[in-house]
């Protein structure tokens, strides 16, 4: 996972203090993480570096026992950042509503994850990111988008669910409460399934990087002597993002850079060699701004998938 090791050393010695451990529950009892010696927010150590905003709300370790619906939250005692933090946001958080599909070939267990700002202050862009543990095959089936921050390893791309995506400007207001539904593959039932879920806000604004990638689609299947159109949408709160592509290597050894054609929506066309090998291959869509001379590249980059046919 990457780390800001030196940079935390203050900040982690506060948070620290603050874990706090839940309890097991069937699927009707929600799982409420223990938050009696929590403050709604605590000043910590702040540090320069990558200006879009995003704070560490709660960071989480899920399991999830399939077999008899019950599910256990563990709020951790040090939450590992990737941002710069000046202030920490506690939010209410349950788990509840757990419940196994047995479905040939993709079975998944059914989970609710609901947060409440008990604070003053409205949030923005709320995400609860969904961390797949190492050497799991378990991962997260209906993510809105993809990040690339809190992975286990190099290139590995994080699922997360947004909150909020109904209000204006995606604003989490105080007072205000949300929940969003997780689909969990879990090949290795009853086996329990294990994960980390970071929740993460912009604050006092929205975020300056692309919040969601959408409608993507192809007009076909791969001609290799005509290609095929791709499109999707892409937004952004600040402006138009600076690049958009897809990560077409596997196909072609090279990615395919979008146009913008106006609004949200970016095209391009996907070639693919004469004599390249058939089939489906999943892709990645890819997404970043860059605002404000102080902001540099650290990975700010939204995530998406599309699958792509070659004849």
């Amino acid at each position: 996972m990457k780390t800001l090791t030196n940079t935390l050393i203050a900040t982690l010695a506060v948070i620290a203090a603050l874990g706090a451990f839940g309890c097991g529950s069937s699927s009707h009892d929600p799982v409420i993480p223990d938050e009696s010696t929590a403050q709604n927010i605590i000043d910590i150590a702040g540090f320069t570096g990558d200006e879009t905003g995003h704070y560490i709300m709660a960071r989480y370790q899920v399991t999830i026992n399939p077999a008899n619906g019950t599910i256990e939250a563990v709020e951790d005692r040090i939450a590992d950042a990737h941002f710069n933090i000046s202030k920490f946001v506690k939010p209410h958080v349950k788990f509840e509503n757990v419940f196994y599909n047995p479905i040939p070939f993709m079975p998944y267990t059914t989970f609710q994850m609901t947060i409440t700002n008990p604070t003053q202050w409205s949030v923005y862009d709320v995400r609860a990111i969904y961390c797949e543990v190492p050497g799991s095959s378990d991962y997260l089936v209906n993510p809105d988008d993809y990040t690339a921050w809190f992975n286990y390893a190099e290139g590995q791309i994080n699922g997360f669910k947004a909150f909020a995506k109904q209000a204006q400007n995606r604003r989490f207001g105080a007072g205000e409460t949300y929940f969003e539904t997780f689909n969990v593959y879990c090949p290795d039932f009853p086996d329990p399934t294990v994960m980390d879920i970071i929740v993460t806000c912009s604050f006092p604004g929205n975020c300056e990087d692309p919040y969601e990638i959408s409608d993507q689609a192809m007009s076909g299947s791969v001609d290799p002597f005509t290609g095929a159109e791709f499109s999707v949408n892409i937004k952004c709160h600040q402006g138009i993002p600076e690049f958009v592509y897809v990560d077409t290597t596997a196909i072609n050894g090279n990615p395919t850079y979008l146009t913008h054609q106006g609004g949200d929506k970016w095209t391009g066309t996907i070639y693919a060699p004469y004599f390249g090998a058939s089939g489906w291959y999943t892709c990645r869509i890819v997404a970043d701004c860059y605002y404000g001379s102080a902001q540099y590249y650290y990975g700010e980059t939204l995530y998406d998938l599309i699958d792509i046919e070659i004849q």
